[in-house]
C-alpha cells in the first residue's frame, strides 16, 4: 500500500467530517456565546451614546474577541486527537483503511484549518446578533466589527509602496506565525500526553517562557548589540523564519509520536 493516496485521504476526511459534526456544532455554539458575551460586556447600547463613543466601545470590543480567538486557536491543538479520547475510539480510528500519514494529515487539517473557519464563523454570527441587539436597543450608531478584527493597532501590518500609498493592510504576519507556533506547540502537547493534554501543554508552555524571559534579560547587552547589528526588516525576517521552522519541527514530531501511539496507553506519555 502506497504512504499516501488522495482517495484514501478523502475517505477519511469525510468519515472524520461526519463523526465530529457534534463536536463542531458545540464548540460552535460555545464559541458564539463567548464572543456574543464579550460584546454585550464591552459595549453600551444607550440612545445618548455619540458616534466616537460607540466607535471606541467597538474597538475595544474587536480587541476582546481578538484575544479570545487567539486563545481558543492556539488551545485547539490540543484538540488533534480528540477522536481517539477512548479505547473503542481509538480502535476504530486506528482500523481505517489508510495510512498513518494520511490519518495524521486529515486531523492536521481537522485542527488547523477547520478550527479557524469555526472561529471565524462563531465570531460572524455574534457580531450579527450583536447588530440585532444594538439596533434592537434603539442604539444609533451601528457598524460590523469585522473590519476591526484584528483591530490592535500593533497586530496589523501596513504594507506601502513608494510613494507611500497604503496598499495592505491586515494581520501582521509575526503574530500569524506566532499564533501557528503556539497551536503546534499545543498539537505536539496533544500527541505527546494521553491525559489532562490542555493543562500539562499550558503548563510546558509556561515554563518554557519562564525561561527564555529569564534567558533574555541575563543577556540583555547581547540582544541590544542584535538589535544595533540588524536592521528591523532584517529581525523579523529572521523572527518569521525561525517561528516557521520551529512550526514544522512541532508537525513532524507530533507525526512521529503518532505512528507510535498506541490504542490503549495507560502512560500519561505517549514515548
Amino acid at each position: 500500500m502506497k504512504n499516501f493516496s488522495f482517495n484514501r485521504f478523502l475517505r477519511i476526511a469525510r468519515w472524520t467530517e461526519q463523526s465530529s459534526r457534534r463536536e463542531y456544532l458545540t464548540v460552535l455554539v460555545i464559541m458564539t456565546a463567548a464572543f456574543l458575551v464579550v460584546f454585550i460586556a464591552s459595549l453600551s447600547f444607550a440612545e445618548s451614546l455619540t458616534v466616537e463613543q460607540s466607535v471606541r466601545q467597538l474597538k475595544y470590543a474587536a480587541q476582546s474577541c481578538t484575544l479570545a480567538f487567539f486563545i481558543y486557536y492556539c488551545i485547539s491543538g490540543s484538540w488533534i486527537f480528540s477522536n481517539m479520547a477512548t479505547r473503542q475510539q481509538s480502535i476504530t480510528f486506528k482500523m481505517l483503511p489508510g495510512s498513518d500519514l494520511e490519518k495524521f494529515l486529515v486531523r492536521m487539517v481537522y485542527t488547523v484549518v477547520v478550527w479557524m473557519f469555526i472561529g471565524l464563523l462563531a465570531f460572524t454570527l455574534a457580531d450579527i446578533l450583536r447588530i440585532i441587539i444594538s439596533l434592537l436597543a434603539g442604539a444609533t450608531w451601528v457598524q460590523s466589527s469585522w473590519p476591526l478584527f484584528p483591530q490592535a493597532p500593533e497586530t496589523r501590518w501596513r504594507l506601502f509602496v513608494n510613494d507611500c500609498s497604503l496598499t495592505f493592510c491586515g494581520p501582521h504576519p509575526l503574530l500569524v506565525m506566532g499564533m501557528m507556533f503556539i497551536q503546534s506547540v499545543y498539537i505536539l502537547g496533544g500527541t505527546l500526553f494521553n491525559r489532562h493534554k490542555q493543562l500539562f501543554t499550558t503548563i510546558s508552555v509556561f515554563v518554557i517562557v519562564t525561561v527564555l524571559i529569564v534567558v533574555a534579560y541575563n543577556n540583555e547587552d547581547m540582544l541590544s548589540n542584535i538589535r544595533a547589528m540588524f536592521t528591523h526588516k532584517t529581525r523579523l525576517l529572521a523572527a518569521l523564519g525561525a517561528l516557521m521552522l520551529m512550526t514544522i519541527t512541532n508537525y513532524i514530531l507530533s507525526y512521529a509520536l503518532f505512528v507510535r501511539k498506541q490504542v490503549v496507553n495507560n502512560k500519561l506519555l505517549s514515548l
